[in-house]
């Protein structure tokens, strides 16, 4: 539908430049598409105009009468089982041999709680090639800055999000294995004259494995926040998800280079409309596009294609991040509960939790303290711990078989 719909809007702008701009659309070159607001490569291009100091003017339009308004508006129209807001028409440069026209829509889509924007389309007719290309280009880089200013993580086919703010002092891992992940992470980011030197691309791809609820995407978070230089893009995963979002995903991490492309829950990435065949040419291809880390999770390396995992052109270093050992579990223990616990109970509490993931200690945090507060306490006690132990401890013990086979979706856009 969305193909008709760009060509019935292309014959109406057509029309548009024809009889009320007096311009032939035989000297143009059309081009059209939809992306969402963040991906949109014209994200806010009225700024970037104005800061360029490129003669421009907005007109409002409405591709259902086809006319123009005065100036920049949106017009509210009923079209077919849609709702469409036209946010005007940029004209660039104009009145001369290098004009650009770009027509921008967003689309909104009943539904039973009211409407939502779904998506934004854009036309764009140039007379230009060179003119065109330098423009998009300059275009794109001031986006990418523009995204770093603000400090946002970029989520395909979603809205960006908020960088995070951790530490590596938020990881509760070994210390060895802590380090390692780090060393590695931070060699690789100050290692750029070297990788040139050496001749190799200038890319690296890491995989962290294990059972859910460990801690896998709190170092992605933790990554996020610590190395702001390096712009974060996180793949998100639907239903529709296709070949062509995972080639949208590359380019927008060659465009924001250097950046890190995140892959939360690798295993369950590939279905009939993306493929693994698909995803190991793009790994392969990225030499091409340096300066750029790719990092993945899985609960279910088993369930990865071995070319996958086993060559290190795709992923260089594979950590497995498990249940948290005693010495972990301690460590927990000692920067959650802040009460006055005995170091008699802090160490039984701490091999009292044997199999426990780390999702399993927040929960006993948070148990334990709303029992606190159901009591009138404002800190849970070690009756309170010891009670929601014992509660967690039989749900662990019945339900591990099952936890152990289940994809848990932890990630930046989950609250």
């Amino acid at each position: 539908m969305e193909a008709f719909l760009l060509e019935d809007l292309h014959e109406k702008l057509v029309n548009i430049l024809q009889h009320r701009m007096n311009r032939n659309p035989a000297n143009y070159r059309f081009m059209m598409g939809t992306g969402s607001h963040s991906g949109n490569f014209l994200y806010k291009i009225g700024v970037f105009l104005k800061n360029n100091t490129i003669p421009f003017f907005v007109l409002g339009m409405s591709v259902n009468t086809e006319g123009l308004l005065p100036v920049p508006a949106t017009v509210v129209e009923d079209y077919e089982d849609g709702i469409f807001l036209p946010s005007g028409m940029f004209c660039i440069y104009p009145d001369s041999d290098e004009e650009i026209i770009i027509c921008l829509y967003h689309r909104i889509e009943s539904s039973g709680f009211g409407s939502r924007t779904i998506e934004e389309g854009y036309i764009i007719g140039y007379r230009n090639q060179s003119t065109f290309d330098g423009l998009i280009s300059n275009l794109k880089r001031f986006r990418a800055d523009e995204i770093r200013k603000d400090g946002k993580v970029i989520v395909t086919d979603d809205d960006n999000v908020e960088r995070p703010r951790l530490s590596w002092d938020d990881v509760i891992l070994p210390p060895a294995l802590k380090n390692d992940v780090r060393n590695n992470i931070e060699y690789f980011m100050r290692s750029e004259m070297m990788y040139r030197k050496l001749g190799i691309p200038y890319k690296r791809g890491l995989l962290f494995v294990g059972p859910p609820g460990n801690g896998k995407t709190m170092l992605l978070k933790v990554i996020a926040s610590q190395y702001t230089e390096w712009q974060m893009i996180i793949f998100t995963v639907k239903t529709s998800s296709d070949n062509y979002d995972l080639n949208k995903a590359f380019r927008a991490a060659k465009e924001y280079a250097p950046s890190i492309i995140c892959f939360e829950d690798l295993d369950s990435l590939f279905n009939s409309n993306l493929t693994m065949s698909h995803f190991l040419n793009k790994l392969d291809g990225f030499g091409k596009h340096d300066r750029v880390m790719v990092l993945a999770t899985t609960n279910h390396p088993e369930n990865i294609d071995p070319a996958l995992l086993n060559r290190p052109s795709r992923f260089d270093r594979v950590w497995v991040i498990e249940n948290p050992d005693v010495e972990c579990r301690r460590m927990f223990i000692r920067k959650k509960f802040t009460g006055p616990l005995s170091e008699d109970f802090i160490d039984n509490l701490a091999y009292g939790t044997d199999k426990f993931s780390m999702a399993y200690m927040e929960e006993l945090y948070i148990a334990s303290s709303l029992a606190a507060i159901n009591r009138g306490k404002d800190l849970p006690g070690e009756t309170e711990i010891w009670e929601s132990l014992e509660q967690l401890s039989l749900q662990v013990r019945g339900a591990s078989h099952q936890f152990a086979n289940r994809v848990t979706k932890i990630g930046f856009i989950s609250g």
